[in-house]
């Protein structure tokens, strides 16, 4: 009395879907053998066709995403690439371009305000090393700016004028330097440790009214200069730059000889 149906191989080896049913009334059973290669091949076939269907569609919502994502990002690779342009310049930043008012047009917009402020800052902070500079040349007396290094990096013209050195020969050189002849008022030797912009960084403070003899060697002469160094601080304490500023008290120094 089994009746339903089930899948078996055949004498042939086949293998088929039976199905049976007995029919009480009668007392008969009937049974029907088909192929599984020809009763699942509509299903079969619907399976390729949504497999082939799923991997289309996948390969659709792949370059749709791609194509969104190259549309969103349009904006940002172009800032990046005008970005990269301004950083192999020396030009003042520009506002970056900005196709549309989106969320990303937002941000650079932002960004463009901020690039503006820095701007705006570049230039005051260019006045403002010009007009020291400016007033640096006018002052009377000479005006060292020394690294806490000591190494000189920036210099006036009455500086040049007392040590009787080219620009290019003083720039980039230390109180170390083994070409200086210093002497104190003595005549004993002056050593380099002990030169107003050392002693500056060393004590953090200032060096005030060091009297320094000064060999020059093109003029093959001695100026004699009295020296301060003032070494300005970071907000830590650390030394950030010495300022060193020298008169030249030669005749002072001779009046005082002949006496």
């Amino acid at each position: 009395g089994y009746h339903g149906s089930s899948v078996l191989t055949n004498s042939l080896g086949q293998e088929v879907l039976v199905s049976s049913k007995s029919i009480p009334t009668a007392g008969w059973y009937m049974a029907a053998a088909l192929p599984t290669a020809e009763a699942f091949s509509p299903i079969l076939a619907m399976q390729q066709r949504v497999v082939l269907a799923t991997l289309l569609l996948t390969l659709l919502a792949g370059l749709l995403t791609r194509w969104m994502l190259q549309r969103q990002l349009a904006p940002m690779l172009a800032a990046v690439t005008a970005l990269t342009q301004l950083a192999e310049t020396k030009q003042s930043p520009q506002p970056l371009p900005i196709s549309r008012q989106d969320e990303i047009g937002k941000l650079i917009g932002g960004f463009n305000r901020l690039l503006q402020t820095l701007g705006e800052r570049e230039k005051a902070l260019q006045l403002s090393e010009a007009n020291y500079r400016t007033l640096v040349e006018k002052l009377p007396v000479g005006v060292l700016l020394q690294l806490p290094s000591s190494e000189i990096v920036m210099n006036n013209q009455v500086a040049l004028d007392l040590l009787g050195i080219t620009e290019a020969q003083l720039l980039g050189k230390t109180s170390f330097d083994p070409s200086w002849n210093v002497i104190h008022e003595d005549g004993t030797p002056f050593p380099s440790a002990t030169h107003p912009v050392p002693q500056a960084v060393a004590t953090r403070a200032a060096v005030r009214n060091v009297v320094m003899g000064v060999y020059r060697p093109i003029q093959q002469n001695r100026v004699w200069l009295l020296v301060t160094a003032e070494p300005q601080l970071d907000l830590d304490g650390s030394v950030q730059q010495v300022v060193c500023t020298f008169i030249d008290i030669t005749l002072r120094m001779q009046a005082r000889a002949a006496l």
